[in-house]
């Protein structure tokens, strides 16, 4: 059983030393990471960024980077695919952007994330990766939605703000979010919200050009 949006190909509660270096590369799937603890200075796409503890990054499919460590890190990794509908909403609001993790919320996630990966859950069988996608899922969510909320006019279109479909795509998400372990289709939330399939997916469009 895998999550339909959102699949996790490998993840890892690496430590790394000094000085240890990931030379320039691509790849054909997403990867996240977060700093339990050290730091990085990573170069993505021709920019230098340092990412130190509670910091999150996302590269996204088939941009260059590589990272040099500036110091003993501990680093939550995960290499994901994410279904192209979902992956067109959330990469020009996530995409090149360093997140400072402090919400609760989110920080819970990635505590389970993390633990999944260094402590094992074979108890739970084949509901395991399933779980760990719907995690996933979930903080990918958390995040596009916090980033919305705190710079709402950033990614949003004048007559979109006067319309006022903030409200509506929030909605949505909050939606998404209460539901994260279920399989929820574009279908679904035409069903439940009462809007076309075609006007959600233009309103999120809008809201992220």
């Amino acid at each position: 059983m895998r999550d339909k949006d959102v699949r996790i190909l490998w993840i890892s509660g690496k430590s790394y030393q000094l000085g240890d270096e990931i030379a320039k590369h691509k790849h054909k799937f997403c990867q996240l990471q977060f700093f339990m603890s050290g730091s990085e200075q990573l170069t993505y796409d021709g920019q230098i960024i340092d990412l130190k503890k509670n910091h999150l990054f996302i590269v996204f499919e088939g941009t260059s980077h590589g990272y040099v460590f500036l110091q003993g890190s501990t680093v939550l990794d995960i290499k994901f695919v994410v279904e192209s509908g979902l992956y067109e909403i959330i990469r020009p609001v996530l995409e090149c952007r360093d997140f400072y993790i402090d919400a609760p919320m989110l920080l819970m996630i990635i505590q389970q994330l993390h633990t999944a990966a260094t402590v094992g859950g074979r108890e739970l069988g084949e509901v395991r990766p399933l779980l760990m996608d719907s995690l996933l899922k979930l903080l990918l969510l958390g995040l596009y939605q916090e980033r919305i909320e705190r710079q709402p006019f950033s990614y949003v279109e004048p007559l979109f703000a006067k319309t006022q479909d903030n409200s509506k795509i929030k909605s949505m998400i909050d939606y998404l979010a209460n539901h994260y372990a279920e399989e929820i289709k574009l279908e679904d939330l035409s069903k439940h919200f009462h809007f076309s399939e075609s006007y959600i997916t233009r309103i999120f469009r809008d809201a992220i050009q």
